[in-house]
């Protein structure tokens, strides 16, 4: 959306929210299914587990052009979330096109924010699990890269030879959340996503049932020898949709490039899972 190890080899990670920037795991937040909110550019209204491709509208699939004007309820809750992170809410924002050809994405580009997302910085304060029940555990501050909204695409769904795509919440408005690659262990990524769901939910940004996809996380783990500055090659785990998921993913993808350095071989970039 995230060391972990008592040998030389010191993991950083990100947690989350699809928590990237070397280590760093981005939160991609769909937006809350109690109150309905409509697209983050046209007038068409998205709503969970509707039957496949029931809400496919030619907005989605660029059957025809439009004029966009951005929904004002899309930037609120932007600002709400950038308030709740102590993040810089910047006054001027700016859309970008990215380009790229992928089925779950039927207008071969999404509507995203690159260089001027709506929030910068920020930080998320999270408490570790103490000693005993009856002992408060150490508390973090991990620091926020930036905030910014973008469209929702495709759900892909492989079987067999074959891949089914439904295209319900392509164009649903998204907010991803990028951390600075601060976290350094599982119970870390763990907590912070906790931290980060609970001020979600109390600002009424978000439901967070990440079982109907309203958070959604990209892990980036890397590991370095203790004592190094710079930061190892990492690798991405992308859509885990559940707060056990990042963590077991975190715990498996250190554990397997430990290995892979401690056997003399390099770490590729890649992306996994």
């Amino acid at each position: 959306m995230c060391g972990i190890t008592k040998r030389s080899i010191q993991p950083s990670e990100s947690a989350g929210q699809h928590l990237p920037k070397q280590a760093t795991p981005n939160v991609l937040i769909a937006q809350s299914a109690a109150f309905v909110p409509p697209p983050i550019f046209n007038h068409l209204v998205p709503r969970c587990n509707e039957p496949l491709q029931d809400l496919i509208h030619v907005f989605k699939t660029e059957s025809l052009q439009f004029f966009r004007e951005i929904a004002r309820f899309c930037v609120e809750q932007a600002i709400k979330t950038g308030l709740g992170i102590e993040g810089k809410v910047n006054e001027v924002s700016v859309f970008d096109r990215k380009n790229y050809f992928y089925p779950d994405n039927p207008k071969n580009y999404q509507l995203t924010q690159k260089d001027f997302p709506v929030v910068v910085g920020g930080q998320v304060e999270i408490e570790l699990p103490g000693a005993s029940r009856n002992v408060m555990g150490e508390h973090k501050f991990i620091r926020i890269h930036h905030a910014h909204l973008e469209e929702d695409v495709g759900k892909l769904s492989h079987a067999g030879s074959g891949s089914l795509v439904d295209y319900n919440r392509a164009g649903v408005p998204l907010l991803e959340i990028v951390t600075e690659p601060d976290l350094r262990s599982a119970a870390e990524a763990e907590a912070f996503l906790r931290s980060l769901v609970a001020m979600l939910t109390q600002a009424g940004v978000a439901d967070c049932d990440m079982e109907k996809g309203q958070l959604r996380c990209d892990c980036n783990v890397s590991v370095r020898r203790r004592g190094d500055a710079k930061l190892g090659t990492r690798t991405e785990t992308k859509n885990l949709n559940s707060i056990s998921s990042v963590r077991d993913t975190v715990i498996y993808e250190t554990a397997r490039q430990i290995r892979e350095l401690e056997a003399g071989r390099s770490i590729t970039q890649e992306t996994r899972g």
